[in-house]
C-alpha cells in the first residue's frame, strides 16, 4: 500500500560549503549521499564556519565558496566566487583563507552533522515563518 504524503519540491545537499542543489539524490546510512561528508577544518580541528563556536571556527570569506560532490570520484569539488572549480583545493583554500593551517578533511569519528542527517522544511512550516516575521518585525532568524 502507498500513501502519498506530499511532494519533495527540492533537494539540497552541503558537501563542505553553501548549498548545492539537486534534482534527486540516493540515501544511504548516513543521509544523502556525500552530504556533509567533507568540511573545511583548522589545525586545532575546529569546521570552518561563519561563527566561533567550541565546534567551530569562524573563517571569514569561506561562505563564498561552492562545492559539489562528484559522485563518480567519491570526492567534493572546490569553486571559487567565480564558480569556477579550483585544481588544488587545500592550496587554494589556504590562499584564499589567508591561514596555513586549513584543509578539506573526511568525516571521521566525529560526525560533521550538527543533530540529524537529514532536515525536512514543509512549506506551512516556511509559511508561518513568513508569517511570523510579518507580525513580529523584531524576529530574528538564525
Amino acid at each position: 500500500m502507498r500513501i502519498e504524503a506530499g511532494v519533495l519540491e527540492r533537494i539540497w545537499r552541503y558537501p563542505s560549503s553553501p548549498p548545492e542543489s539537486l534534482p534527486l539524490a540516493e540515501v544511504e546510512s548516513r543521509g544523502l549521499l556525500g552530504d556533509r561528508l567533507f568540511a573545511v577544518r583548522d589545525a586545532q580541528g575546529k569546521f570552518g564556519s561563519g561563527k566561533n563556536t567550541r565546534r567551530f571556527r569562524r573563517m571569514p570569506g569561506l561562505l563564498h565558496l561552492r562545492s559539489r560532490y562528484l559522485e563518480d570520484t567519491g570526492e567534493p569539488e572546490l569553486l571559487d566566487p567565480s564558480s569556477a572549480a579550483v585544481p588544488d583545493p587545500n592550496a587554494y583554500l589556504r590562499h584564499y583563507l589567508g591561514r596555513d593551517d586549513v584543509g578539506i578533511a573526511r568525516e571521521g569519528a566525529i560526525s560533521h552533522f550538527d543533530q540529524m542527517p537529514i532536515s525536512v522544511l514543509t512549506t506551512a512550516t516556511l509559511d508561518w515563518v513568513r508569517s511570523a516575521r510579518l507580525v513580529f518585525e523584531d524576529l530574528l532568524l538564525r
